[in-house]
Order: C-alpha cells, then sequence, then structure tokens
C-alpha cells in the first residue's frame, strides 16, 4: 500500500505546514502543488458513492534519527513562492531539523502577510517535543497562538505520549492526549485516545488502536474500539493477508453490529506485485448482501520502467452495466537523467472520443549537483521523485490544443560552502566581464541570478524575467559565488568585483 501526499497551492492556504509527527511520505506530487493522482482521484469519487472513509492510524515518528552536523549539509532551503501568491519559509538547526516554518499570502510586488507560523523545539537527541502553531487573526491584524503539541519518548527513542492543546482565554487548554505502547520488537502495538474532561479537569479514554503483527513484524489486524460505559466495545478493523515478504495482498475491512456481537465484511482490496515487491494492481471491492460476497468497485494499475520508476498509473471504475472495467484516469511520469520526476501529465477519459484527453501538467527543474541528503529540507519536499535539489516547479492547463501555464513555484537556498561550487561543464552561459565593476551581464536571456559570498550569504538575488544585465556596482570589492539558472539549466562560478 502507498501512502501519498498532495498538495496543492490552494490547499496550502489553510493546511498545516507540517506533516504529523515528521512522518516521511511518499506521493506523486511535482514539489508541493500537484493535484491528486488517478487513483486519489478516483478513490475520491469512489468514497463519495460509498459514503464512508476507514479512520487513518496513527501516524508516529517512533525512532531515532542520526544527526548531521552543519558540516554534512551543501545547501538549505530558506523559502518558497508561488506566483499564485504564495510564500513559505523555513529555518533550520545545526542538525538539520526544521524549527520554524511560515506561510504568507500576497506577492513579492506589493507585500507579504503572514497567515500561519509553526515553531518546532527538538531535545539533544534531536526528536521533537513541542511544535506551536500560531495564525492570522482578522480581528486583531496579527498571529495568535493556536494550537500546541507535546511529545515525550521512551528511552530507546519510541514515543511515549502526545498531548494536543488549543489556545484558549490566554492559556494552553488540553484537548486530546496519545498513549503509545509496543510489542517485543517495537512494532506500535496500542494506542489509546484520551479526551480532557474540563469539569473534572483530568483526561478520560474514549477510545483506542490496536495492531497485531505477524513473527516478521508484518501487520495483520489494526481495530478501532470506543469507550463506553467504562468498557472498551469494537468498533470497526481492518485484517490483512501478506505474501512471504509481509506485503498485503488482501485487505478486508469490517464492522461490528452490536446486535448480533459479530464482524460484518464491508470493503476489501486485493494487491499485486511484481518480482521487485513493488505494486502493479489494486482491486477495490464491496460487499453485497444479495449475492453475499465482495463485488469488484474500481483498480488501479501501475507500470515501472526497469529502474523501478514509475512510468503510469491509470484507474478503472467497474461498470454494473457491461460488466467490465471502465477507464477513468490516468497519469504518465517522466525522469530526468538523474532520476527526478520532472513531468507529470493528467489525462480524463472521455466518453464521446473513447480515449484519454490531457487536462493538467507539470514540470520540475532540478540543480542534479546536490542530492536531496545534502540538503537541509522540510518533510514537504522529501517524496519520491525528488533526488536532488528542487528549483522551480510549473502547472500547465490544457486548453485548445496546447498548454497554457497556470502557476509557477520557485525555491531558493543558502549554500554552505560556497568555495566549492562546481561549474556546469559544457554550459552555454557566459557571465561577464570578469572582474566586473557596475553591471554583470550573461549572452542569453535566463530566469534568475543570485550572489552568495564567501560565507554563503545572499548578497543579490535577482528575478531576471529575460534581462541579460544587472547592475551590481553597489557591493563592495571582493570574491563572490554567483548561480544563474535557465528553464532547464542551472551553472555556478565566482565572480570578483574590483
Amino acid at each position: 500500500m502507498i501512502i501519498k501526499i498532495i498538495l496543492t497551492a490552494s490547499m496550502m492556504a489553510c493546511i498545516t505546514l507540517a506533516s504529523a509527527q515528521g512522518q516521511h511520505q511518499t506521493g506523486n506530487a511535482m514539489f508541493f502543488t500537484s493535484k491528486p493522482t488517478a487513483e486519489e482521484r478516483g478513490m475520491k469519487l469512489l468514497e463519495e458513492q460509498r459514503n464512508f472513509n476507514f479512520p487513518e492510524k496513527s501516524i508516529i515518528a517512533n525512532q531515532k534519527t542520526k544527526a548531521k552536523s552543519a558540516s554534512n549539509f551543501s545547501a538549505r532551503l530558506d523559502s518558497l513562492v508561488s506566483d499564485a501568491g504564495i510564500k513559505l519559509e523555513w529555518t533550520f538547526d545545526e542538525h538539520g531539523n526544521n524549527t520554524f516554518e511560515k506561510l504568507s499570502l500576497g506577492s513579492p510586488e506589493e507585500s507579504w502577510t503572514d497567515q500561519r507560523q509553526i515553531d518546532i523545539t527538538y531535545d539533544e537527541e534531536d526528536l521533537p517535543i513541542e511544535r506551536i502553531t500560531m495564525v492570522w487573526s482578522i480581528s486583531q491584524l496579527e498571529l495568535q497562538q493556536d494550537s500546541r503539541e507535546t511529545f515525550t519518548y521512551q528511552e530507546d527513542g519510541l514515543m511515549a505520549e502526545t498531548i494536543e492543546y488549543d489556545w484558549y482565554s490566554d492559556v494552553w487548554m488540553p484537548d486530546t492526549k496519545y498513549v503509545f505502547e509496543y510489542d517485543e520488537q517495537d512494532n506500535l502495538s496500542e494506542v489509546v485516545r484520551f479526551q480532557w474532561d474540563a469539569i473534572n479537569e483530568g483526561f478520560e479514554e474514549f477510545g483506542k488502536e490496536d495492531y497485531t503483527y505477524n513473527e516478521t513484524g508484518g501487520l495483520l489486524e489494526f481495530r478501532i474500539s470506543n469507550r463506553v460505559a467504562n468498557e472498551w466495545v469494537n468498533s470497526a478493523k481492518e485484517t490483512y493477508t501478506l505474501d512471504s515478504d509481509d506485503n498485503t495482498v488482501l485487505a478486508i475491512i469490517s464492522f461490528w453490529q452490536v446486535l448480533s456481537e459479530t464482524w460484518y465484511p464491508v470493503y476489501s482490496d486485493e494487491y499485486t506485485y511484481n518480482s521487485d515487491g513493488l505494486e502493479i494492481e489494486v482491486v477495490n471491492f464491496s460487499w453485497s448482501a444479495a449475492v453475499e460476497d465482495f463485488t469488484p468497485d474500481a483498480k488501479t494499475v501501475r507500470v515501472y520502467n526497469d529502474s523501478d520508476k514509475l512510468l503510469s498509473e491509470e484507474f478503472f471504475f467497474w461498470s454494473n452495466q457491461d460488466s467490465g472495467w471502465q477507464p477513468g484516469y490516468l497519469d504518465t511520469f517522466d525522469y530526468d537523467e538523474a532520476g527526478n520526476r520532472d513531468v507529470i501529465v493528467n489525462y480524463e477519459w472521455d466518453e464521446n472520443s473513447q480515449d484519454y484527453l490531457p487536462f493538467d501538467m507539470f514540470t520540475g527543474n532540478f540543480n542534479n549537483d546536490y542530492p536531496v541528503s545534502d540538503i537541509m529540507l522540510p518533510e514537504l519536499l522529501i517524496v519520491d521523485g525528488i533526488d536532488h535539489m528542487p528549483l522551480a516547479s510549473s502547472n500547465y492547463f490544457y486548453q485548445s490544443g496546447e498548454w497554457v501555464e497556470e502557476t509557477n513555484e520557485e525555491l531558493y537556498y543558502t549554500f554552505f560552502d560556497v568555495t566549492s561550487v562546481k561549474d556546469v561543464s559544457g554550459s552555454p552561459f557566459a557571465v561577464y566581464p570578469n572582474p566586473f565593476r557596475e553591471s554583470i551581464r550573461f549572452n542569453q536571456p535566463l530566469q534568475r541570478f543570485t550572489l552568495y559570498d564567501l560565507q554563503g550569504r545572499v548578497v543579490m538575488q535577482k528575478q531576471l524575467t529575460g534581462a541579460v544585465e544587472v547592475n551590481a556596482g553597489h557591493l563592495p570589492a571582493g570574491i563572490y559565488v554567483y548561480q544563474v539558472e535557465s528553464s532547464n539549466s542551472v551553472q555556478t562560478g565566482k565572480l570578483v568585483r574590483e
């Protein structure tokens, strides 16, 4: 099963910037503004028809990660700006931990208004222990306290407890508490949820999750119970059949019937994998009381290349009228020479032409000199398909037989060891004169120019939009490092100011 994170520009304006508990997730997003995948678009319609969403499992950061010193990083992401009027900013500590995040709305030409801010505190083991969120108050015209989370851990780094608070009458009021238990193999075995009782000023149990595993750690069952009259009462469960590699081949969701005290099957999913263990087909079923068996609803088919890179994802609906599969949505994926997913095209099935028609495309630009492991990045950008430094992404819609650019996003970095910045061999860019006095010129139109001092600080950054010259006469004499970017290439080098 594949967990995905898909964020759109409009969604970013109203949801938290940080993924829950720092969990790494995978997805088909081109950086952060991609629309849902073929499977997600199809499943959204299917779930609306089913009118049911199975509760999500608790996601926790249950292991310590080895800290990296600042000297191990080549660069740090500082901000991301979208011409849709969105800016994201990040701050990291010396170990690369994301300590600050901010979302603003506006434009570079006018001004930015802060909408949401998150401050994260870590312990000496680089585990997050507190997260405080502030949101924009329309009435007060400023950021105000909104929510708070605290995290405690066992000695081995496994999360022991999480408490959520709401800001109320100038104090933090407890809301929900989660207590985590583990088995001997450190698998999450139980999560008990507590709700704050303001009258008795204490937490009371109200929900529980139980996890059962096989001897090799494969998940066999996930069960949800509710606290009723001081007893745990079954609510729902999902059971799993696994293959020899502990891949899920069958998942069945059942509801507890209180009167008959039995489990009633509702939905099931069947999974198929290739020889590399990659998921190539998922078939979704619903229980039919009429035939007392599961009947097909939908399926997703994935195709990979020889390097295990996803090439396409197609979603089908089951047609009862035709007793067969009806095409619904299709995504295709392309990659650059370094394996970054740089083009995603979304298609939708057209009944009139009996063919897929394109409607969305996403393109990405990367600096392949810097792998993501050497960059301080937020969890938002640690996803499948981003293997190297992301520089920009664009979103297009299809209209009258051609692609029309809708939004563009650019990312801004601070480089640490700028004296070792690599030049791109054979690059067509010429940056001159060198040394320079008043202006710096380029032999062709470019998109962006950034200049750093030898301490890695940004001293100039210009969106060129086709310009071939920038004024830099105000800079003091010395040696600088430049970075110029076009739509598909990046070049770095040194410049001297006389």
